[in-house]
């Protein structure tokens, strides 16, 4: 009889160079890097946001907004969601409701650390892995983040033979 072993990835940072001190705008946010599914065959992945704001009181309804995005590979071209590029950097939000929000973290206390707790890929795309993913982050509080404590770590979950 065959067995499934269910077995988690070691934990990975990905780049933050521009979500380092970035400030706040409903409308300009972080993109990660995308991460390429199609070799790893990852089933699901959780990761996990760590954000430092900067010493600024917070406003009625400071949130940080956490939203995933899709790479399709058509065998030639990558395709991904709306505009995002597939590469860290800054990214242009004129639809956010199109991108599809997995975390929403309050602001609530001045120079808070906002910690996301894990959260699953998996779950945003009905349950399904796309053949890549990354994140977006929208800070919408009245705070630039730091330029240093930030985090954004994955861990990829496979299913084996035992």
């Amino acid at each position: 009889m065959t067995e499934l072993k269910e077995s988690f990835g070691s934990s990975t940072a990905m780049t933050i160079t521009n979500l380092n001190s970035l400030g706040p705008s409903t409308t300009t946010g972080w993109q990660s890097a995308v991460v390429d599914n199609t070799s790893d065959k990852a089933i699901d992945v959780e990761v996990n946001v760590i954000l430092n704001v900067d010493n600024t009181p917070p406003v009625t309804y400071s949130r940080v907004y956490i939203y995933v995005y899709a790479g399709y590979y058509d065998g030639s071209v990558w395709k991904y969601t709306l505009n995002a590029a597939g590469t860290e950097g800054t990214i242009f939000l004129t639809k956010p409701s199109n991108f599809i929000l997995v975390k929403t973290l309050a602001y609530m206390t001045q120079n808070e650390t906002l910690k996301s707790g894990g959260f699953f890929i998996a779950k945003a795309f009905g349950g399904k892995m796309p053949d890549a993913w990354g994140i977006i982050i929208v800070n919408d509080t009245t705070g630039t983040f730091e330029a240093s404590g930030n985090a954004v770590t994955y861990k990829l979950y496979k299913e084996a033979v035992a």
